[in-house]
Order: C-alpha cells, then structure tokens, then sequence
C-alpha cells in the first residue's frame, strides 16, 4: 500500500503496511543530485540515482506477504530490476536507506 505524506515522505517509515511514499516517488522520478537520508540516523544517506520503476512495478511487487521495506527491495528486484537502468547493488544501497527498521 502508498503512504502519503505532506513533505517528500523520507520521514515517514513503513508503518502499518504502507510503504513511505517518499520511496514511491524516488524510485521512479530521475533525480540524480537529490540526497536522500535516514530520518533515524543522518550519518546514513545517498544519493537518488535509482530511477525507471513505474507504479504498476511497485504495486505489484507489494504481494504475496510482502510486510516490511526489506520484502519490498527483494521482491521489486526480482519481479522488475531488469526492465529498469538501476543495478542491484545500487538499488540495494538506495532502498536500505529507508529501510529505517534493520
């Protein structure tokens, strides 16, 4: 499910199974310069150099029992990683940075 949040929704974490809708709009939007950082620990950040996702990738990686960010980064990569310019590991890196839980 989407979250919505009144800022870009980097501060709004996974809760009650709603993804931050900040990771949402980073992993389709190019914005290669925006950083992006862990609202619980600031000395975790990077860069917004994940791009190409489209809603319908994110919604439909968001099933069966996908329950936390960590289900969601593995189950997107497998599902639509190859129809995307990202690689694995840069998109690992991106997504565990909302990953605020592990």
């Amino acid at each position: 499910m989407l979250g919505s949040a009144v800022t870009g929704g980097e501060n709004v974490p996974w809760e009650d199974n709603f993804v931050p809708v900040g990771l949402m709009f980073d992993l389709g939007d190019v914005s290669p310069f925006e950083v992006v950082t862990d609202p619980n620990n600031p000395a975790i950040s990077g860069l917004d150099n994940i791009s190409g996702f489209t809603p319908a990738m994110i919604f439909s990686s968001l099933h069966p029992n996908v329950e936390n960010i960590r289900q969601f980064r593995d189950r997107l990569r497998t599902l639509h990683l190859g129809s995307t310019p990202n690689t694995a590991g840069a998109y690992n890196a991106f997504v565990d940075i909302y990953d605020v839980f592990n």
